[in-house]
């Protein structure tokens, strides 16, 4: 079976003027459909930096990167953008919401990217009911709560 996700001796160093931070060190993981995998570790460990290769926000410095079948640094940015788009859920830890659209809006934008037409209101709708939002889906999200904020990225993801 292949791995959705498979990361073969990968390293990551970001460069700070003249110094070089090497963030991740020789990473090797494999995560397969079904899995649940939890990162764990100190601030400043690296878990964002690997979500972020995985998600193809970043690529690596060395190493073999493959997500659903994609080597990542072979990607342009434009497909790696069209990789998140089409295949990869993200929930910042920011939630990154638009402030001007309400919950209903910011679940819909991404499928309007996605080229649905007019059903993407009802599917939107569809998922912040699931999530307990349905009553919430016309406020902005500075009239959200933190965690209903989080339940709207969720279903934007």
């Amino acid at each position: 079976m292949t791995a959705l996700v498979e990361i073969r001796n990968v390293s990551k160093v970001y460069e700070r003027g003249k110094q070089k931070v090497e963030v991740l060190h020789h990473i090797d993981l494999d995560v397969q459909k079904q899995d649940f995998v939890a990162l764990m570790g100190p601030s400043g460990s690296g878990k964002t930096t690997l979500l972020n290769l995985i998600g193809g926000l970043d690529v690596p410095t060395s190493g073999e990167l493959t997500v659903l079948g994609h080597q990542v640094a072979a990607l342009s940015r434009r497909e790696r953008a069209e990789l998140r788009l089409r295949s990869i859920g993200f929930v910042f830890q920011a939630y990154n919401l638009v402030p001007v659209l309400t919950a209903v809006e910011n679940v819909e934008f991404v499928l309007e990217l996605q080229g649905l037409g007019k059903e993407r209101r009802d599917r939107a709708r569809a998922v912040l009911q699931e999530l307990g939002l349905a009553d919430l889906a016309d406020r902005r999200p500075s009239e959200l709560s933190g965690g209903q904020q989080q339940r709207v990225a969720l279903a934007r993801a």
